[in-house]
């Protein structure tokens, strides 16, 4: 008899290789190289030339964080270097072709299909933030909100130029990148290597954990799950890119009215 022939070792290294970059500990280490990077290009070059501008004093550098110029500077660098780290270690690799990741380009020129997956991106979204809002208001019930001196990040009330910044981050950069990594890689990693309900659990604590907000973290964790099912039920990242969209819009309109 003859044994396996090199074209079977091919295809079995490949299917090794595979699913090593599957595993939990690859996908840590890429979002983590990712925000090294990230925070080596912003703290290094990219901070020390703006807090040594004239007119940057201590009042201004507490306030840069909530500012929207700044917000939408620092997300596109970091979460560009994301989409970035995504793209050459899984995509360009093949670990995860686009087409298997959610992104077809079948999908994205059939007009039935777009207005089908966008409708159900609508309808998860408004979902997530009835959730959300459900979630917070228990929150407030028994004393869990942040303290009243706590930086507040989003538009104030009224300011046009910064609520029309904030949409540009929160609805259209955020959800790409953040969908594409959390989704498209975390998600269908851990599904394929662990199954669905480790993968639902992971990425979504995950997802809320890069938010950096402790009373943000159980809201933000329940519409990682919901995002993640969206994907997960269709197949596409576009239901969850646009559920995360309308979520954002809802937020961040409510602020800019005050409310």
């Amino acid at each position: 008899m003859y044994g396996p022939g090199p074209e079977w070792k091919k295809v079995d290294v490949q299917l090794v290789q595979k699913r090593d970059y599957f595993a939990w500990h690859n996908v840590v280490l890429l979002i983590f190289n990712a925000m090294l990077l990230a925070s080596f290009i912003l703290g290094l070059i990219i901070y020390p030339f703006i807090f040594s501008m004239e007119g940057i004093d201590d009042t201004t550098l507490v306030e840069l964080p909530s500012n929207a110029g700044f917000v939408l500077f620092t997300l596109i660098i970091q979460d560009g270097i994301l989409i970035w780290m995504v793209w050459h270690q899984v995509v360009r690799r093949r670990v995860i072709p686009l087409s298997e990741m959610g992104i077809e380009r079948a999908t994205l020129t059939d007009s039935s299909k777009m207005a089908r997956h966008t409708a159900w991106g609508i309808l998860a979204g408004l979902a997530l933030f009835g959730v959300a809002i459900a979630i917070e208001l228990g929150q407030v019930a028994i004393g869990f909100v942040p303290p009243e001196d706590a930086v507040v990040i989003g538009p104030e009330a009224g300011n046009v130029a910064a609520y029309l910044t904030w949409l540009v981050s929160a609805c259209v950069i955020a959800p790409i990148s953040e969908e594409f990594f959390f989704r498209g890689y975390a998600f269908y990693a851990f599904n394929k290597r662990y199954g669905l309900f480790i993968a639902l659990f992971v990425s979504a604590l995950g997802f809320s954990a890069i938010h950096g907000s402790i009373y943000s973290l159980l809201p933000i964790f329940a519409a990682g799950i919901g995002l993640a099912l969206a994907y997960h039920w269709t197949g596409s990242l576009v239901p969850p890119m646009v559920a995360h969209a309308v979520n954002n819009f809802i937020a961040v309109t409510l602020m800019y009215l005050g409310w």
